[in-house]
């Protein structure tokens, strides 16, 4: 326990908010020369050590996890599954990103709206302006790389559904919620990118695909 202390340098009076977080400096080199043993010999201290404190962790309740998936989250990710296939040329890319969309497209409610959520195979909630665009600009993605027909023909539909559930024609924006969303008090128009393109800026890339494909496809 004693070389454990001074490897890892724990203090009584801790070195933050008055507990330790273990740490050591050096090379694992240096370490074994500090506890007068071999490389090997380090080793496997250190796997000891790490078990003991892994089992000691365990012990703890487990922090509550987020385990869902968002419908915008996954078409961004399809999005950069096939960015990276025509990058790579890596077929599990394209593989991951077609399996992912035609999942996210065939899962709906009784009603035929896209879900808002997943989890362990589970949809639920409905889903927004962002979800919609999203997942139609990640089946043209698809398409640009397969010209797979099916493929356009659910993004066509896709785009309908979002002009009719999200579209202002007085403001030639879309809003964010549906009309019989209750959940929110105001049905506002987010058109400020930040970390993620806004709704708006994808509903347009949408509009705009689909019409440099066909005229009336929207």
């Amino acid at each position: 326990a004693e070389k454990f202390i001074e490897l890892f340098q724990i203090d009584p009076g801790g070195n933050f908010e008055g507990r330790s977080i273990l740490h050591r400096t050096g090379d694992d080199s240096q370490a074994a020369e500090s506890l007068e043993c071999t490389l090997a010999e380090f080793y496997q201290r250190l796997g000891w050590w790490r078990q003991t404190l892994w089992d000691i962790r365990q012990k703890r309740p487990r922090p509550e996890t987020d385990a869902k998936g968002i419908l915008f989250w996954n078409g961004l990710m399809i999005r950069g599954l096939a960015a990276g296939f025509r990058a790579t040329g890596r077929a599990e890319y394209r593989s991951a990103a077609e399996t992912c969309w035609s999942w996210l497209t065939s899962h709906r409610d009784p009603q035929g709206n896209l879900f808002r959520f997943f989890q362990d195979g589970m949809g639920y909630g409905k889903g927004f302006l962002e979800d919609y665009a999203a997942v139609i600009n990640a089946g043209l993605d698809l398409f640009d790389l397969t010209l797979d027909a099916q493929v356009l023909e659910t993004c066509r539909a896709l785009a309908r559904e979002m002009d009719d559930l999200f579209y202002d024609p007085e403001s030639g924006l879309y809003f964010f919620s549906r009309p019989d969303d209750s959940s929110l008090p105001l049905r506002i128009k987010d058109v400020d990118d930040n970390v993620v393109p806004s709704g708006n800026t994808l509903a347009l890339e949408a509009d705009f695909r689909l019409a440099s494909i066909r005229s009336d496809c929207v």
